[in-house]
């Protein structure tokens, strides 16, 4: 199937990582935390300071323990 591909696989449940964190389902922010961190194409504090900035706009109006929630997210995301 992977045709003499030598490397690792991972799995990441990522519905459950988003749910869990967010209590929401955004399953492309834990894929894509898992893919920035196994390829370690960006460093993890630059990771987590785009996607903070990018989830700002999501979390602007909700209540403050959204945006704790947003932290706890990022932070859970980057410990695969």
């Amino acid at each position: 199937m992977l045709n003499g591909y030598q490397g690792k696989v991972y799995t990441v449940d990522a519905r459950k990582i988003s749910v869990q964190a967010l209590g929401k389902y955004f399953p492309n922010s834990p894929m894509l935390a898992a893919a920035v961190t196994v390829s370690g194409v960006m460093k993890k504090d630059a990771f987590i300071s785009e996607m903070r900035a990018s989830y700002q706009h999501k979390f602007a109006k909700k209540p403050e323990e959204h945006r704790e929630d947003l932290n706890i997210y990022l932070n859970l995301e980057m410990n695969i």
